[in-house]
């Protein structure tokens, strides 16, 4: 992610808040997205290609030189967002929402027009009012800590965020990576390709760096996750991952082989589970404790 230039990410959290409280919604789930909206002076969202003529100029003017589909837009004089409903499943468009409340409610970001696409709203964007803009969504969506309490209140399992996911209408991968990065168990994420590559050893997935993510308390005893996986996990010396690579699309296996990488604790032993998104495989590391809570299985 880009350093924030404008804002740290409490800053960002304080706004969030205030418009949660703004509008009666600091306790809700999911997050009503039109009450905020309406709470922070925006007029009601339209849907991008409906609106036709009526879409701003300034808009249509940055949607030309996008590289992409324009998903979303902000005019912050008209004070509207619009959506671009047809494109765009729920978890998707709520997201898509909530980043277009950012560009409003974010003080320092009063562009005249926002207009967005994939590459805007990608984790990985390297500007940075718009990764603000970004974070601003997630900490709505979230309900800021409110996910992470109810997450952390189950041991450690990919059937956390995936229920969790339902209930605060967001995406599995969007949930997968605010728990593991927000958890105060000791996990990480290894985020990998569906297609494989090759080395001298064999076969292994690739490692999708800006996707993998590790808690707190994982990277101060076991280190970064990209850094302990820096070497290709080849699928002959890791069943945990071979597994991983061929599960169906959209389901869990929660009775993974376990994993064993070396760490700055020495060779070290974690039990995983995974998930298959249809585009990404997930790979959750973790070790049992005494006082994790109770088990959450998929359903």
């Amino acid at each position: 992610m880009p350093p924030l230039h404008a804002a740290s990410l409490e800053d960002i959290r304080r706004y969030a808040r205030g418009a949660l409280h703004a509008a009666d919604a600091l306790e809700l789930t999911p997050t009503p997205l039109a009450a905020v909206e309406a709470a922070v002076g925006l007029l009601p969202a339209e849907q991008l290609f409906l609106a036709g003529a009526d879409v701003p100029p300034g808009i249509a003017a940055i949607a030309a030189k996008l590289m992409k589909k324009v998903m979303g837009g902000l005019a912050y004089r008209e004070k509207r967002v619009y959506l671009n409903t047809a494109e765009l499943a729920l978890p998707r468009r709520r997201f898509v929402h909530g980043h277009e409340l950012g560009h409003q409610v974010l003080p320092w970001q009063e562009q005249a027009y926002y207009a967005d696409d994939e590459n805007t709203l990608s984790p990985e964007t390297r500007d940075a009012m718009e990764w603000e803009a970004n974070a601003f969504s997630a900490e709505l969506l979230f309900g800021l800590g409110r996910f992470t309490t109810m997450a952390d209140s189950y041991a450690p399992g990919l059937a956390v965020p995936l229920h969790l996911s339902g209930e605060f209408q967001t995406s599995a991968h969007a949930a997968i990576r605010r728990y593991v990065a927000t958890s105060h168990h000791r996990i990480a994420l290894l985020t990998l390709g569906r297609f494989t590559r090759r080395v001298s050893r064999g076969p292994y997935l690739p490692l999708m760096a800006d996707q993998c993510a590790e808690s707190t308390a994982f990277a101060e005893r076991f280190g970064s996750i990209t850094d302990l996986a820096a070497l290709p996990l080849v699928l002959a010396e890791h069943p945990a991952i071979a597994a991983a690579g061929r599960i169906a699309p959209t389901s869990l296996l929660e009775d993974n082989d376990d994993l064993l990488i070396e760490t700055k604790r020495g060779m070290t032993t974690f039990q995983t589970q995974a998930f298959h998104n249809g585009r990404l495989n997930f790979v959750l590391l973790y070790q049992k404790g005494r006082f994790d809570g109770q088990r959450l299985r998929a359903a």
